[in-house]
């Protein structure tokens, strides 16, 4: 509450801010599913474990890998919403 007065808005309300949304913007309760939670879990190990980590898009991928000199990738296996992928050669 120390900062409370910097939380009144207009008519004397008082909200809590929470990952940077207030509380009037929540119009759906977050998805709770074990494929979510498994995706969060990753993306928290991730950050934590390699600064600047950085998630990247199928699309990011394949720029990654032609901009390194390679033919592009494919996905090896796939299993609980995590990918293994392989960069592939040029011939």
């Amino acid at each position: 509450m120390y900062h409370s007065k910097d939380a009144v808005l207009e008519g004397g309300i008082l909200f809590n801010k929470a990952y940077g949304m207030t509380a009037f913007e929540y119009h759906v309760a977050p998805d709770s599913s074990l494929a979510i939670k498994g995706v969060v879990h990753i993306d928290v190990i991730l950050l934590a474990h390699n600064p600047g980590g950085k998630e990247r898009t199928e699309k990011e991928f394949e720029a990654l890998a032609k901009g390194s000199g390679y033919q592009g990738f494919r996905v090896i296996r796939s299993a609980f919403n995590t990918y293994v992928i392989e960069f592939l050669k040029k011939n």
